[in-house]
């Protein structure tokens, strides 16, 4: 969810700062900020699939057991 609302601020940022107009350094204006901002998302993006992919193999060879209350009471506050 963190990473959720991360992208979308980063979004939102980058949408703001394309609206600025064209100036003296930025003939083309400042449009460029939202490609960046897709590149530095799909960045981030791979690297927690990376993160979460290592996380899975190590579960797999050493396997913890499931915290069952942790779990019911995660989701349901998810589900409120």
């Amino acid at each position: 969810m963190l990473t959720d609302v991360a992208a979308l601020v980063i979004a939102l940022m980058a949408i703001r700062i394309g609206q600025r107009p064209p100036d003296v350094r930025r003939t083309f204006g400042y449009r460029r900020f939202e490609i960046l901002a897709a590149a530095f998302k799909a960045i981030l993006l791979f690297g927690i699939a990376i993160y979460v992919f290592v996380e899975a193999i190590q579960r797999f060879t050493d396997p913890e057991p499931v915290q069952s209350w942790g779990m019911l009471i995660v989701a349901a506050v998810g589900l409120v």
